[in-house]
């Protein structure tokens, strides 16, 4: 008997989501920079 359940595929700990914090740590630049970017927002 083969059990096909979602529940079986999923990983046992939540995936942490990124954040525009941790986007501006890789990048080397400020959140508010990040901010900027995303919302389409011109010096």
């Amino acid at each position: 008997m083969v059990r096909n359940s979602a529940s079986s595929s999923r990983p046992s700990t939540p995936v942490k989501r990124t954040t525009m914090t941790d986007i501006a740590a890789l990048s080397g630049v400020c959140y508010q920079t990040v901010s900027r970017v995303v919302n389409g927002m011109a010096d």
